[in-house]
């Protein structure tokens, strides 16, 4: 109608007028919401509908974003307008007589108003919205905007959330709830046993902790150098032919390392001199790692002797049988299997202890093997109270770069171009990590060290029979896929973003991205796209260690709220199969910011003989005042005022 659509104008151009006093207000307006029109009379004499979750939703949508109401009486009855705080009870209300054509300007999060009119009277109204930054800083700067209706709401809301959780059997009985809903429902309830990551350590290049590994990553560092003299010389097996692997050399002559592969603390674990120097350094160096992890969880040696605790790592057969070693030791020394039970026997474990090969898949077959003999576990079944888990990779010798480079596996230019047109293999990386895995409480005791993340799920397969036994399955990567989220108990639209094993291999790269676009992101209209990312552009491609550095850059990762960026990305692959104008999955070469208080994160993992494993986490922030974005920082697209309810690990409830 006329009058309706005068009232709008009227409206729209006093919300464009305060948007310059903004600052004042403490709010910046980007929008509005639509007209309401309200007629004063008794609540009871109109049919309330049944509040459903789409309009609570949308209610949740106002109330989150807006701060001042705009009301415009249009009469024809006079009336008083009620204002009484919201935070001060006892207060004599304060009124004011208004009729038509009165505007009052309403700071909604600050007092609650009530029309009295003993007459007919009309009025319409609307709220100034906040756009997602302004509303995204608040959450961290100024309190949340928390008024009596909007806790109302999300109380009703998390009921609903519990409720759907608790009847769900598989992640698509939650489809009738918005998907919103879904993913706030997925993250603040799980079903069943959560496994919690304690204790963490890693040597890594350039850094022997996560958060320093992370940042070096966050700040776009390459950490990729010719290989150093002090390891070997590189000399001797470098030739830039690409045939030269056929008369015993290689064309790349590039890696990631870390330093004092040389040191060892032998006194500490009671191991000779004699020993310890025909010991393989990776057995040297991850039972530092393993020690310091545990350490980190709330262990001690003493505390540690014959303890109930399973170790499980991966490694592979090490390039020290290559070298020259002592008679005595080097039976043990230079043996894969005994890296796990090496550290069983010098921190005196007696849980289950088994040391893991599958290539690229090893650190992720440990971790799944680990945290399934804790989830799984019954009244006669409990192999271990908690779980070390790690891997372990070092390069001794440039035998291995001629092996890998007749396999057409290393990149001549040094680097890992993932998801790049150019890609044509990968430079491998170092690396020495360990986490520590327990069951998560619902009530941890006082003074124990935080919870890192936690392991939503984890699951293995094979690609089976294929083109050939290094060839990718696309079918069977959607399976693990989808096979780990059901696990979870999450739908595949909740996963945030994938760690992915793209290690430069175009086929494998192409088929991996492409797998993950349509399983994840497929069947499901979300705002939110797949943020697809990996750290192997920066580090290189760790083999046995690989999924550890993976886990520890998401898991700190998660903590930010944010994805470090990819490195090398100039144009992408185009075997990979996305269809035209597609914004359902994201690669980006700067760091993205994920808009929420909690994310899934997953994390794949891929051996050279077809085994893969899938792992999902969940992480929370655990650092708001670093995690306020700049104002042009890339985003994913922003989520509305229910993400508050899954703010907090101890607020999280297992079901």
């Amino acid at each position: 109608k006329p009058g309706l659509q005068a009232a709008d104008t009227l409206l729209a151009q006093m919300g464009n007028e305060l948007t310059r006093v903004d600052s004042m207000l403490e709010s910046h307006f980007s929008s509005r919401s639509s007209l309401i029109l309200h007629k004063a009379g008794i609540p009871a004499d109109c049919d309330v509908p049944e509040l459903t979750p789409a309009a609570c939703q949308k209610w949740l949508e106002v109330f989150g974003h807006s701060r001042i109401m705009l009301i415009l009486f249009l009469g024809p009855g006079y009336g008083r307008l009620e204002f009484q705080p919201l935070d001060a009870e006892g207060l004599e209300p304060y009124e004011v007589d208004v009729g038509p054509g009165t505007l009052a300007i309403v700071r909604a999060d600050g007092v609650s108003h009530r029309f009295f009119s003993t007459a007919r009277s009309l009025a319409v109204s609307c709220f100034l919205l906040e756009d997602a930054v302004a509303t995204w800083r608040r959450r961290f700067g100024v309190p949340l905007i928390t008024t009596p209706v909007c806790r109302d709401l999300m109380d009703w809301a998390k009921e609903r959330w519990e409720l759907a959780k608790r009847q769900s059997l598989t992640p698509d009985d939650l489809s009738e709830l918005p998907p919103q809903w879904q993913r706030m429902a997925n993250q603040a309830y799980q079903v069943g046993p959560q496994v919690a990551v304690k204790g963490t350590s890693c040597k890594f290049p350039s850094s022997y902790n996560a958060a320093g590994y992370w940042c070096g990553m966050q700040a776009g560092c390459d950490l990729v150098v010719e290989v150093p003299f002090s390891r070997w010389d590189h000399t001797d097996f470098f030739n830039k032919d690409p045939e030269s692997w056929k008369w015993g050399a290689t064309n790349c002559r590039h890696g990631s390392f870390i330093d004092g592969i040389e040191m060892f603390d032998n006194r500490f674990f009671n191991i000779s001199p004699v020993e310890s120097r025909g010991m393989d350094p990776a057995q040297r160096h991850i039972l530092e790692t393993s020690y310091e992890a545990l350490y980190f969880s709330g262990y001690s040696k003493k505390s540690l002797m014959r303890s109930l605790l399973g170790v499980y790592i991966g490694a592979a057969a090490t390039e020290m049988n290559l070298m020259p070693a002592t008679a005595l030791s080097s039976g043990t020394g230079g043996a894969s299997s005994i890296t796990s039970n090496r550290i069983s026997f010098c921190l005196g474990l007696q849980g289950p202890s088994f040391t893991m090969d599958a290539q690229g898949a090893s650190s992720l077959a440990a971790l799944t093997q680990g945290s399934m003999s804790l989830r799984f576990q019954t009244e006669h079944y409990k192999p271990n109270t908690a779980a070390l888990v790690g891997g372990a990779y070092l390069m001794i010798t440039g035998t291995s770069f001629i092996l890998l480079s007749a396999k057409g596996h290393l990149s001549p230019q040094g680097r890992c171009f993932s998801f790049d047109q150019s890609a044509e293999g990968y430079a491998k990386s170092e690396g020495i990590s360990n986490l520590v895995l327990e069951l998560l409480r619902d009530d941890p005791k006082e003074g124990e060290p935080e919870v890192n993340g936690i392991i939503a799920a984890t699951h293995s397969n094979h690609t089976g029979r294929s083109a050939s036994l290094t060839a990718p399955n696309g079918a069977q990567e959607g399976e693990l896929v989808i096979a780990t989220c059901k696990q979870a108990a999450i739908s595949p639209s909740s996963v945030d973003a994938v760690e992915c094993f793209s290690h430069g291999l175009p086929l494998h790269d192409a088929v991996e991205a492409t797998v993950l676009r349509r399983f994840l992101r497929g069947h499901a209209e979300v705002e939110a796209p797949l943020c697809l990312g990996t750290g192997f552009t920066a580090s290189g491609m760790g083999l046995e260690c690989a999924g550890m550095a993976q886990i520890l850059k998401v898991l700190v990762g998660q903590k930010y709220g944010a994805i470090t960026p990819l490195l090398h990305l100039h144009q992408l692959n185009p075997e990979i199969e996305f269809p035209d104008n597609d914004d359902a999955a994201l690669f980006s070469s700067e760091e993205i910011r994920i808009e929420g208080l909690s994310s899934y994160t997953g994390i794949t993992g891929k051996g050279i003989g077809g085994t893969m494993c899938h792992a999902i986490t969940l992480g929370t922030l655990r650092t708001p005042d670093a995690q306020a974005p700049p104002e042009d920082a890339p985003r994913t697209a922003p989520r509305e005022a229910m993400q508050l309810a899954a703010g907090d690990f101890w607020l999280r409830r297992q079901i």
